[in-house]
């Protein structure tokens, strides 16, 4: 065998993060979920399995499926078959679980959550008179859709904090799109401007950030700041 081969990856060690960890409790340290085998403090290294079949707290009323995909609700340290934004997925059921039930069968998948595999809640759609502040669930639905009622609109996009807050995990470079369609029955124009902590890329024109009547632009956000207090992104479009 290479003498370089580590661990099988089943199981990995890691720093409790804040709260610390309970054994047989799912725990999310950056974009890693895993299941806590000791209970541990905050701060201590500790092993969390990554792959297998088990038995987590889910909310009592859902009901899942064998397949169904379920994602980790990090606030409330429990697994759901809602997608619901700023959960990210997880693996799928194993086993049915009715209503009421307190635990469902989960296969862990790769461990390794990204973006792209975070639940999208309902897209938003408004029709606002005046201007619109997206909100960081939002962006996390993947999709606006943008009447703007009567006249053309400045919309802004949310704070670098809140949109951090919203993704447990996120790092720096990582990104997320939303597509926002402006449905306007005149010749009315939306025009996308960053929240506090955000700006677009320096050698995009004002024109880029413009949506006229009846089109579509995505928008891709990158975080380049996740610290507490000093959160950032960079947004293209």
């Amino acid at each position: 065998m290479a003498r370089n081969f580590v661990q099988s990856g089943s199981q990995i060690e890691v720093v409790a993060p804040t709260g610390g960890v309970t054994s047989g409790v799912g725990v999310l340290v950056g974009t890693t979920f895993g299941v806590a085998l000791v209970t541990a403090v905050a701060g201590v290294t500790v092993a969390i399995g990554t792959d297998g079949v088990w038995d987590l707290l889910k909310l009592n009323t859902e009901v899942w499926i064998v397949g169904d995909k379920i994602f980790w609700d990090n606030t409330n340290a429990r697994a759901t078959n809602v997608p619901t934004a700023g959960c990210r997925m997880i693996g799928n059921a194993t086993a049915a679980a009715a209503n009421p039930s307190t635990a469902g069968r989960v296969r862990l998948g790769e461990g390794i959550a990204t973006l792209d595999d975070d639940a999208s809640a309902a897209p938003a759609s408004y029709a606002t008179a005046g201007p619109q502040t997206y909100t960081a669930a939002d962006i996390l639905s993947r999709t606006i859709v943008r009447d703007p009622a009567g006249a053309s609109r400045t919309d802004v996009l949310p704070t670098a904090a809140l949109l951090v807050a919203a993704l447990p995990g996120v790092r720096v470079g990582d990104t997320i799109d939303c597509l926002i369609t402006n449905g306007a029955d005149a010749a009315e124009t939306i025009t996308i401007t960053a929240g506090t902590g955000g700006g677009f890329d320096a050698n995009q024109t004002a024109a880029s950030r413009v949506i006229g009547q009846l089109g579509q632009k995505i928008i891709r956000i990158r975080f380049t700041n996740v610290t507490a207090a000093s959160e950032a992104y960079v947004a293209y479009s």
